[in-house]
């Protein structure tokens, strides 16, 4: 991501994390051609992890490569989940992905224990995608 849509998904982010219901846990994935977490595993919603995490997204340095979603979504699937908290994912893009439908199967597989919403950012991003994604994680695009 890079320029505007990078703007705004920043932007997105800090308003998401801002917007979490307290009790709640989180972690935030980064993805281009590489994948990496916030944290090893979520952490509770309060003012200290809050402000960390929006600090670490307003230095981060984005847009050195592709959109390659598959490998972190199957990340965030595979982290145990506590019962107390279901899980939820907002996936953010920009882009396209070169294997689409192997991330709406993944997605679809995990659908009974996470709930994804889909978020497309700019003029580049794959609506189908982003639909497709939200229709079958249950969730809204």
């Amino acid at each position: 991501m890079a320029g505007e849509p990078i703007k705004m998904a920043v932007d997105s982010l800090i308003y998401f994390m801002k917007s979490l219901p307290p009790q709640s846990k989180f972690n935030i994935y980064l993805f281009d051609s590489h994948y990496s977490s916030y944290y090893p595993y979520s952490v509770e919603y309060n003012e200290t992890n809050v402000a960390d995490a929006i600090k670490r997204i307003k230095n981060e340095r984005f847009g050195f490569g592709g959109t390659e979603i598959y490998r972190p979504l199957e990340a965030v699937f595979n982290t145990k989940c506590d019962i107390l908290f279901p899980k939820v994912v907002f996936l953010l893009t920009d882009g396209y992905v070169s294997d689409k439908e192997s991330v709406i199967r993944l997605i679809k597989k995990n659908s009974k224990n996470c709930i994804v919403n889909a978020l497309g950012i700019g003029s580049s991003v794959d609506t189908d995608l982003i639909k497709r994604s939200a229709k079958a994680g249950n969730g809204y695009s």
